[in-house]
């Protein structure tokens, strides 16, 4: 099919590529070299092979330019022993560990990235919040914003927290007896990042004994502990607030109500040790109300948007730790 040329050793392998080196080589009819050694010639399918003395072909037909220690291994690979053919592989060399470097250095951005990605606010679940009480947890006589844990829930995002609307399970008038049947009856879906409890008032309010209070307030304190997940460090405790400074408890017995409530702070205070909880006392607080009607809602019973606000700061170290977060 195309043009021999005679060339003194060059031949051709099984799968007949050229091995060449002549100034009188050229192109046949149908555009295939053949190199103008006088023994050269061409195999079957006119691919010709480029005279140097001893080029060869492998076994699958791969060339061996023919410099003197140039050899073709088991593979048919070419072994390079020329300085023009060594400088190849030694490109070839370095581009291969170039690229091998450039992935690996993409790899490890890509990882970088990812964990980042992970840490960053933005992406992280936000924390649910669970508050369980009474009037004082739902906010009787006040706007809902103005609750106490709607309120701390906004100051955690002020800290950068993602923290959900708090889950509020509390009605005006409730006992620990009343608390315990509505969590019976709740849609819970624990584990919860942070349980709150605030509940006694109405225990004492109807009269109840202390030995009843510690025993409806250990019950529930246990109920909150499984509904944070059986983490107690995410349960906060708050103490009874004291109504006996406000109009309502000044009509009744404000030294025996003051009493009543210490006692039932005291056996809160002493479960929430005992269970290794968290307990923040809002008591003090309440109390700042003899000289300041603002910190009352207008029923002149219930605590103000203002008050709950105090609350809601004194809390918040408390919530920050529960969650992990550093004190501000």
């Amino acid at each position: 099919m195309g043009y021999k040329s005679p060339s003194s050793p060059s031949h051709v392998g099984q799968d007949t590529i050229l091995s060449y080196a002549h100034p009188d080589d050229r192109v046949g009819q149908d555009g295939i070299l053949s190199c103008g050694c006088p023994d050269d010639r061409g195999g079957q399918d006119t691919i010709l092979s480029y005279g140097c003395s001893s080029d060869r072909v492998g076994q699958d037909g791969i060339l061996s330019y023919g410099c003197s220690g140039d050899r073709v291994g088991q593979d048919a690979i070419l072994s390079y022993n020329c300085a023009a053919h060594a400088d190849l592989w030694r490109s070839v060399q370095r581009s291969a560990l170039y690229l091998l470097h450039l992935a690996v250095l993409l790899a490890i951005l890509i990882t970088v990235s990812a964990c980042t990605g992970q840490q960053s606010p933005e992406a992280a679940t936000p924390a649910r919040f669970l508050a369980l009480g009474d009037s004082y947890t739902i906010g009787e006589s006040v706007p809902a914003a103005e609750r106490w844990p709607v309120q701390l829930a906004g100051l955690l995002r002020e800290r950068g927290l993602p923290v959900d609307p708090p889950q509020i399970i509390a009605r005006t008038g409730w006992t620990t007896s009343d608390l315990e049947s509505a969590l019976d009856q709740a849609e819970l879906t624990p584990p919860y990042d942070l349980v709150t409890l605030l509940i006694g008032v109405n225990d004492q309010y109807r009269g109840w004994s202390a030995d009843r209070y510690r025993d409806g307030f250990a019950s529930l304190l246990g109920r909150a502990i499984n509904l944070a997940g059986g983490d107690p460090q995410r349960v906060i405790v708050l103490s009874i607030p004291d109504y006996s400074v406000t109009p309502f408890g000044q009509r009744r017995d404000p030294q025996a109500i003051r009493g009543e409530i210490d006692r039932f702070n005291e056996i809160n205070l002493e479960l929430t040790q005992e269970a290794g909880t968290r307990y923040v006392d809002v008591t003090p607080a309440s109390r700042e109300a003899t000289g300041d009607p603002s910190l009352l809602a207008p029923d002149g019973l219930h605590p103000s948007g203002k008050m709950y606000a105090q609350w809601a700061q004194s809390t918040l170290p408390t919530a920050l730790a529960a969650l992990g977060a550093e004190t501000p």
